[in-house]
């Protein structure tokens, strides 16, 4: 083990303001390895109207597009960050992301012989419908092949979770790889009661969480169904939803086709520092998603000690020992809104 401090230069297309899985694990990981004294800098695009307040965030100029989701791409063409990359005579380069940002932190780092580490944290083959301009069979060919060439030409794959780890081997990936989950914080120390009472929540509800970003990949179409067919057996159910994203239009009309729209909050983007206290308010976390290599809101949501319905497939599920520390369901409304009840009315649960 290296006992000096390391200069780490950590590329990511995707960062604060952005709110993901991925920038809420750079965050994570930066304050971390500063706390243990390392220096981080991290390398991002651009984002209209955001200003950074930590002067070892560089800033690559970017351009927003009609499709990724809102994710700025960078344009690192005659960049001056460049410049502050080789000031800053880093020890070694951690890419997040295979896109335009991260491919050239990595070229940077071959030109200067800083070795290259990689964290897989998604499974971009699941996004395929942000390009509807080709035919999915291609788009999975063309992605597969990318991201196999870009993590096989690193020195080592992080992993978030061993479901991750397999997907990504099974692409074709060769680099030596380790899994390392993505720690969650400490909980704070929040009575559920006052809680409650401060957000809103009526006494005998029985509140439901979910949180995530409102978009397609995340499965709401099963989530809203499966409430729906809840609430209709038991009208003490509520549904908070915390997140915000490109498909909350299509989730508010779907709530509003299935005429349950007493029984939804939709709460928006909940400030980091502000979503503890939903977690706290909460009865029972609902997270419905098969594309996570991890899923750090279920982690988070059990650290409030809430029960957790997760959807099997993918890496939110991995922590679960069903019936246990919570419950694995198929992805169907049927088992979702079974499971739900079944939470709802089994104290023990």
């Amino acid at each position: 083990m290296i006992e000096r401090p390391l200069a780490i230069a950590l590329f990511s297309d995707s960062a604060f303001p952005l709110r993901n899985g991925v920038s809420v694990s750079i965050d994570a990981l930066v304050m971390r390895l500063r706390e243990l004294g390392h220096s981080a800098h991290l390398f991002a695009p651009r984002y209209p109207g955001f200003f950074d307040q930590d002067p070892n965030v560089h800033r690559i100029r970017s351009v927003m597009t009609p499709f990724a989701g809102g994710t700025p791409f960078g344009l690192p063409f005659f960049t001056r960050e460049r410049g502050a990359f080789l000031r800053g005579r880093f020890d070694i380069v951690h890419v997040h992301t295979p896109w335009i940002t991260a491919f050239v932190g990595m070229r940077w780092a071959h030109e200067t012989g800083v070795p290259v580490v990689a964290t897989y944290h998604t499974l971009y083959d699941r996004y395929l419908h942000y390009v509807p301009w080709a035919p999915d069979p291609l788009k999975r060919w063309v992605v597969r092949r990318y991201i196999t060439n870009v993590l096989n030409r690193t020195s080592h794959v992080i992993c978030p979770s061993r479901h991750a780890e397999r997907w990504m081997h099974r692409m074709g990936v060769r680099t030596e790889s380790t899994v390392i989950p993505t720690g969650v914080p400490i909980p704070k120390r929040l009575a559920q009661f006052s809680e409650r009472e401060r957000l809103g929540a009526k006494p005998g509800q029985i509140v439901v969480l979910t949180c995530s970003r409102l978009a397609p990949e995340k499965n709401y179409v099963t989530l809203i169904r499966a409430f729906a067919q809840a609430v209709r057996l038991d009208p003490t159910l509520v549904l908070w939803i915390a997140g915000d994203g490109p498909a909350r239009g299509s989730i508010t009309e779907m709530i509003r086709q299935e005429g349950i729209g007493d029984h939804v909050r939709m709460l928006g983007w909940v400030d980091r520092t502000q979503l503890d206290r939903y977690y706290a308010a909460a009865d029972i976390f609902l997270f419905t998603s098969t594309t996570e290599t991890q899923g750090l809101v279920v982690l988070e949501a059990m650290s409030y000690g809430l029960p957790v319905i997760v959807c099997r497939g993918g890496g939110a599920s991995a922590p679960i020992r069903n019936g246990f520390n919570g419950l694995r369901v198929s992805s169907t409304v049927n088992d979702v809104a079974s499971a739900l009840l079944r939470v709802a009315h089994d104290e023990g649960l």
